[in-house]
């Protein structure tokens, strides 16, 4: 992903860094997902230990959120920070065949891209304030991750500690932690797919 100009030294800078990271003798590898797991098994990094443990959710009173009344039909998505990565596009050309009694709320994004939201999609700012935030995901009736580049996916965690039902994208690590019994997988950037998934889970 970086970009080189006149002088092309990615060869020369790869070759740097696999004998910095091959010289330790006693390196243990820890990833976030099988996922991550797996790819990091594909490198040079290989020969050494490599034990997964997902990440950790810092929740606390979780169970009085378990609680709170739903929002009928409510879409939830959150992120960080919105990109092509992340599915913002995949939620716009959603919301041309979604019907009308559904609702999507994209929280985390930018003032230019609220600007430039579709009416039938209500965007929020980064919401800091983590009662708010499980707030949200506790009264959204669905929560989806249409990113295609997760290690982990903390939203989808998240979102499912709060007691929302979760759709997810089949890319990286999302899918491991969603079974019939949360929500549904489906296939990266099929929307019609994604439609019918909604349809089933709510």
């Amino acid at each position: 992903y970086t970009k080189s100009f006149f002088l092309l030294r990615q060869r020369k800078n790869f070759h740097l860094k696999k004998a910095v990271f091959t010289g330790f003798t006693n390196l243990k590898i820890v990833t976030v997902s099988n996922w991550q797991k797996k790819e990091v098994e594909k490198t040079f990094l290989r020969k050494y230990d490599i034990t997964q443990i997902y990440n950790g959710l810092d929740f606390k009173n979780l169970e009085q959120f378990l609680n709170v009344e739903k929002k009928e039909n409510m879409i939830l998505g959150t992120n960080t920070y919105w990109n092509e990565e992340k599915g913002l596009e995949d939620f716009i050309e959603l919301s041309k065949v979604l019907p009308k009694q559904y609702k999507i709320v994209l929280a985390g994004l930018s003032d230019k891209q609220i600007k430039t939201l579709p009416k039938n999609i209500e965007g929020l700012k980064l919401i800091e304030n983590h009662r708010e935030l499980m707030t949200l995901y506790a009264q959204s009736s669905l929560f989806l991750n249409l990113s295609v580049s997760e290690t982990m996916g903390m939203t989808t965690v998240e979102a499912l500690a709060c007691g929302s039902p979760t759709i997810v994208y089949d890319k990286t690590a999302v899918p491991e932690i969603i079974n019939e019994k949360v929500g549904q997988v489906v296939k990266a950037k099929d929307i019609n797919g994604l439609l019918l998934a909604i349809k089933n889970v709510t």
